[in-house]
């Protein structure tokens, strides 16, 4: 992966890591409500930026080369909450398994020189 796809991993965990860190701190019961997670996202991003996030998140799911149900069900319903249509969402799919599959090809082409 190119560095600048480290830092938006980076910069993905550290947004959530602080989302996880306010829900804590407000002494919420749980953090399996995606919604106050989402519902943050949704007052500060544009659309655009949704459908970004969405496919960074997509590339996450993708980084061990597999997508298991469970992610699967999380990516959709993380789109949904964030009012990313599902054509949006499916296209960042692809371009993030385009990515993971472009980003492998490199690897194994410089491992060959």
């Amino acid at each position: 992966m190119a560095t600048l796809d480290w830092f938006v991993i980076a910069g993905y965990f550290a947004v959530l890591g602080a989302l996880t860190w306010w829900v804590v701190k407000k002494n919420k019961d749980t953090a399996n409500d995606y919604f106050q997670f989402t519902s943050v996202l949704n007052r500060h991003l544009t659309q655009q930026q949704k459908v970004a996030v969405i496919e960074r998140m997509w590339r996450v799911a993708y980084a061990d080369e597999r997508l298991d149900a469970h992610e699967l069900h999380l990516m959709h319903r993380i789109a949904d909450l964030l009012h990313v249509p599902h054509p949006d969402s499916i296209a960042a799919k692809m371009r993030a398994k385009e990515s993971q599959r472009q980003g492998k090809a490199g690897k194994n082409e410089g491992q060959a020189r």
